[in-house]
């Protein structure tokens, strides 16, 4: 905890230059990112009902999948691109706080999975935003269910996400991120 009255910008830049944290619009997936959403959505070339039963295709993608199609795996590959490019764009659009590169995957993950609106009146982003890195990772667990009940899968895939996330919080410790902010950028 840094004393009352430390500059946060101050703080923030420290971190920004050590190239330790990084502002969410400047950020996208990193492969390791990519690869573990993949890991986590699976492959089908053949459309599918997922466990909420809706009509999936490819990396567990939604949008205009057509039901009597096998599609290749260049068109998995496109989708995915344009499908984490659009899921991911949130991030940039309401996180207000740095993040590491695994917190932004473990968020990219997040909303690739709930969408966009689950995203932005969350409890995880809410904290997120006040500068509770601990208490928005703890908020990734209220995420675990499917069709009202708790799922294996998905509980695994959370935890994975806590995992990620928990680490930038370590960097964000170490740098004296994360107080109580008041009005004036300053720690009380």
């Amino acid at each position: 905890m840094q004393k009352p009255g430390t500059n946060v910008k101050a703080l923030v830049s420290s971190a920004l230059l050590a190239g330790a944290v990084y502002l969410a619009p400047h950020m996208q997936m990193s492969q390791r990112g990519l690869d573990d959403l993949k890991k986590h959505e699976g492959l089908s070339l053949v459309p599918y009902k997922d466990q909420a039963g809706v009509l999936t295709v490819c990396y567990g993608d939604t949008k205009d999948v057509h039901p009597h199609r096998v599609y290749s795996m260049q068109e998995c590959n496109t989708r995915l691109k344009e499908a984490v490019e659009a899921h991911t764009a949130p991030i940039g659009k309401y996180v207000a706080v740095p993040l590491t590169q695994g917190q932004y995957d473990a968020l990219g993950d997040f909303v690739y999975q709930f969408g966009e609106a689950k995203f932005r009146d969350s409890t995880l982003l809410k904290r997120l935003n006040r500068w509770d890195c601990w208490g928005a990772t703890e908020a990734f667990m209220d995420w675990v269910n499917v069709n009202g009940a708790p799922n294996r899968g998905v509980t695994t895939r959370r935890i994975h996400n806590v995992r990620l996330f928990a680490q930038g919080c370590a960097v964000w410790e170490k740098y004296g991120l994360g107080p109580a902010l008041n009005t004036e950028g300053t720690i009380e």
